[in-house]
């Protein structure tokens, strides 16, 4: 990549069904965190508010974890983890709202969780809830016809990324300073 920045993008739902998501990209020095998450997250979180005039219940998505079926009649065809699983203890930290979802079934090899971390709840919801909306979420991504493993939010956030990667693939002609305000509240990317 040389010189080039690293792109970070960060997408949220704007409506009560999950249908409509706003990007908000950047390009930032190389680094495993999201430096501008702040001023994402906030942009974000005002334009829901707006659209919907309610406050989310955001989530966020971690790393991954392996788990395999007791018992042969828990277990799909192929031996792994029904999707809809929830792990949340055990593996997980105990001082925070956290939890591991099989999203999706298997189409070849062992399937394997996201990690999800609740960073704040406001509507105290309880943790079956947000985990069964969680899970529900995987199913919100347009153009596929099965379940994804993680919501959409964080499967289109992976495409805006690989969208402006593309972009800046050739050499540049210019710098990147973030996508135009036409282009925020719209898939750019699919």
């Amino acid at each position: 990549m040389g010189d080039r920045p690293s792109i970070a993008a960060v997408v949220a739902s704007m409506d009560c069904y999950s249908a409509q998501y706003a990007t908000r990209v950047a390009a930032q020095d190389a680094s495993s965190y999201i430096q501008h998450l702040p001023s994402m997250l906030r942009e974000l979180l005002l334009a829901y508010y707006e659209n919907t005039q309610r406050k989310p219940e955001p989530t966020a998505m971690d790393h991954y974890v392996r788990a395999f079926p007791v018992n042969s009649e828990d277990a799909d065809h192929q031996g792994n983890v029904m999707p809809g699983t929830v792990i949340d203890s055990g593996v997980v930290n105990p001082h925070r709202f956290e939890f591991f979802l099989y999203g999706h079934g298997g189409i070849k090899g062992t399937t394997v969780p996201a990690h999800y971390t609740v960073l704040h709840d406001e509507n105290k919801m309880p943790a079956d809830d947000i985990q069964r909306l969680t899970y529900h979420l995987g199913y919100m991504v347009s153009h596929r016809t099965r379940s994804e493993s993680f919501t959409a939010p964080v499967h289109y956030a992976n495409l805006a990324v690989a969208r402006i990667r593309n972009i800046l693939s050739s050499p540049p002609t210019f710098d990147f300073t973030g996508l135009h305000e036409n282009m925020l509240d719209c898939v750019f990317y699919l």
